[in-house]
């Protein structure tokens, strides 16, 4: 298996910090640099808990509160437009919310491999050799097979950490619409194994030397070369 047959669904940085007084003063300043950067952004609502805005051609949701902040994006082309808008939020949250150390980063990734059926989906997580349980084991609870497979792994040192999520998932499409519209569903994936990887540091950051680029490309390049070869594929 080669890490190109992943699809990256989703990618999400957050940025933790202590309590900034200021943001009921300044989240109006926030807004105003970041679309001097990115006009393409749309407010969807600004509330005393947060402010939540839309750049909708690229699938980014930008959030930020009063103690944390972050930036979404579904199924990016690359990572470039989204380093762009991390990196001008952190400058921004240091300047307008005067913000001096981030308590905790994070940059996750949610991969997924889609499955012709949930068979596939399980078979190739048992694969993986990371369940332990033998079957036998499950034999006083009856006569069965094992339907649903899900691994946590949590891996830290002093200074980072690594928090892998990795199973089979099988969804269907939810859709609310009030019209009767046509949906064209055929690249909906409903079963798939799930790729979660949250990269996160565990020791106080300052702002100013903090590059949310190169943290994002070093994590990324560390997953990309790493994540299969853990799970014995």
């Amino acid at each position: 298996m080669q890490f190109s047959e992943l699809t990256l669904e989703k990618i999400i940085l957050e940025v933790r910090y202590g309590i900034s007084y200021l943001f009921w003063d300044n989240s109006g300043k926030v807004m105003m640099q970041i679309s001097a950067k990115y006009p393409q952004f749309e407010l969807r609502d600004a509330k005393l808990s947060n402010v939540q805005s839309d750049w909708w051609s690229e699938g980014i949701v930008l959030s930020f509160s009063h103690e944390k902040a972050d930036v979404t994006q579904d199924y990016p082309a690359n990572l470039d437009t989204f380093k762009g808008v991390c990196g001008v939020l952190c400058d921004t949250l240091r300047s307008a919310f005067e913000v001096r150390t981030f308590t905790r980063v994070g940059v996750r990734y949610i991969f997924i491999l889609p499955t012709k059926s949930r068979e596939e989906a399980r078979d190739l997580v048992s694969k993986m050799a990371l369940l332990s349980v033998k079957a036998e084991r499950l034999r006083p609870f009856g006569n069965g097979k094992v339907e649903e497979q899900q691994v946590l792994i949590r891996y830290e040192d002093d200074d980072r950490g690594f928090l892998f999520r990795i199973g089979q998932i099988q969804r269907e499409p939810q859709l609310k619409i009030a019209r009767p519209f046509v949906v064209d569903t055929g690249k909906f994936t409903q079963n798939a194994i799930l790729f979660d990887v949250d990269c996160y540091t565990r020791k106080p950051l300052d702002p100013p030397i903090f590059m949310p680029s190169d943290f994002i490309r070093v994590t990324h390049k560390t997953v990309e070369s790493s994540l299969l070869p853990l799970l014995g594929l």
